[in-house]
């Protein structure tokens, strides 16, 4: 039986996930924490296999005790936060957490990632069970291998494969046990990587496991990195040797897969700072507003697609990406851009950037992003434009009686700075706002004139004019005639 345990400090929300979880699962048994002290206490007690985790829960005077007792514990983490925002990512990737559900849940969502937690388990214990029944003696246990021991990782050769697609792992281990050469190979499968040791002294390692990816890619399978550490140095366990061997296996987030890299020696990774220096996040504040897309391109391939050895470590660069995220968040709230589509594309983006194993297509992701958001943006603005001018005419059909009419006042009621709403009224109408204004008037005039006997002093008042001579003068501009020609000719 599988072990969850809900850490949630809304209580209601707790026993909501506690219901669904034991009424969709008959193998689970649910317990639930409300505080971080409870969460500790019941991580050490229960073990869990799997811990849903609301990430807010977690302050940050407390984040490193907790992360001891996670690495002691070693649960599967599940995330949960209020908003997708750069601090929650922060945190996620600190803790490795495997999967991050924003607020509110969805429970098709949840029971379907929970239900695919369990099996992933479920076939790693069938495999370390397959393993353990095999008649082939194997070279070293597992405990020498996950555990700090006496064994000495300069007798071994470590290789780690990793299926690009999660999905495929169990695949790879069921094309690994019928492997011609894996008898004289320990396999080991583990949650995120199969590990194989074979003696120091075996011939064409490197060889052999290419010849391996070939086989693999000919049955039309996903792609694999297979990263072999062939060191020799004889201060490192065998247990310190998988440490670095999955250190390296990290380097595909760079270099990508299908391929095979072998290392000799250790490395260590390249620190950078993660946050955006006030600089940088000027340039983003201006590039955005100016939709500068050239640049922001070119940023970002400098940045992120040019690097090279010694590689920074990737989690401080999913960290950096969210800081990037943060300020395109803050520019889509600017510009008001929060239709649903987005909203979800940005989610999406999210999650990306935390989980997928892939640095460039991160990159290309939110470049596609960036240009969305950007042709969405101008989308906006060609219509609050149109609206604005829509506004404006209809203010001054309800005023133009009004002698103190002015551009400010209908400013004032569109809500836009006299001398942008002077220039967008020129350039969508082809009038000036005072044309705009003179045309309703004259226009209304004409009505009266045709309809009504009221004289030309009464209707030129009553359009809004401050003198007959002015009405007159603009009547005449715009009709070629005077008001009582005209009244003659229309009556």
């Amino acid at each position: 039986m599988n072990k969850v345990l809900i850490a949630n400090q809304d209580e209601f929300e707790s026993k909501g996930i506690q219901w669904l979880l034991e009424s969709s699962f008959t193998t689970l048994e649910v317990e639930r924490a409300l505080t971080l002290t409870e969460t500790i206490h019941k991580l050490e007690s229960l073990k869990p296999d799997i811990l849903i985790l609301e990430i807010d829960l977690i302050g940050r005077e407390q984040f490193k005790a907790f992360k001891r007792t996670l690495q002691i514990t070693k649960p599967l983490i599940l995330g949960i936060t209020i908003e997708a925002t750069f601090e929650a990512a922060k945190k996620a990737i600190n803790l490795e957490v495997k999967d991050l559900f924003v607020k509110p849940l969805s429970p098709e969502i949840l029971l379907r990632t929970v239900r695919k937690s369990i099996r992933e388990m479920s076939s790693i214990i069938q495999a370390e069970s397959f393993i353990s029944s095999k008649t082939v003696k194997r070279t070293v246990s597992d405990d020498d291998l996950f555990i700090p021991s006496q064994v000495r990782g300069d007798d071994y050769t470590i290789i780690g494969l990793q299926t690009e697609n999660h999905h495929d792992l169990k695949r790879l281990f069921s094309f690994l046990k019928g492997y011609q050469f894996i008898d004289e190979t320990d396999i080991t499968p583990t949650d995120e990587m199969i590990i194989c040791i074979v003696n120091r002294t075996a011939q064409n390692v490197a060889t052999k496991f290419k010849k391996l990816l070939r086989d693999w890619h000919e049955k039309g399978n996903g792609p694999v990195a297979i990263v072999i550490h062939s060191g020799t140095n004889d201060q490192l366990s065998l247990h310190e040797k998988y440490i670095e061997t999955k250190k390296m296996m990290k380097v595909t987030f760079f270099v990508g897969y299908n391929q095979v890299l072998e290392f000799n020696q250790l490395f260590d990774w390249k620190f950078i700072d993660p946050f955006l220096t006030p600089k940088e996040q000027q340039f983003w504040i201006e590039h955005l507003q100016g939709e500068n897309r050239k640049q922001i391109r070119e940023w970002l391939y400098h940045e992120f697609l040019q690097l090279e050895k010694p590689y920074p470590e990737p989690n401080l660069l999913r960290i950096r990406l969210t800081s990037i995220l943060a300020q395109i968040r803050r520019f889509m709230k600017t510009s008001q851009i929060n239709q649903k589509e987005y909203e979800d594309e940005y989610l999406n983006l999210f999650h990306g950037i935390l989980y997928h194993p892939l640095l460039y297509r991160i990159v290309q992701q939110l470049i596609l992003f960036i240009a969305n958001i950007l042709d969405e943006k101008q989308k906006l603005e060609k219509t609050r434009s149109i609206d604005v001018i829509s506004k404006s005419i209809e203010y001054i059909k309800a005023n133009y009686w009004n002698t103190h009419l002015s551009l400010r006042d209908i400013a004032l009621f569109v809500e836009r700075n006299p001398s942008y709403l002077s220039s967008q009224i020129a350039k969508k109408t082809g009038k000036t706002y005072k044309e705009i204004v003179n045309d309703i008037r004259i226009r209304t005039a004409k009505k009266l004139l045709r309809e009504t006997n009221m004289s030309v002093k009464e209707i030129s008042a009553l359009c809004g004019f401050n003198t007959q001579q002015h009405f007159n003068k603009v009547f005449r501009s715009i009709n070629k005639q005077s008001p009582n020609q005209f009244r003659k000719t229309n009556t």
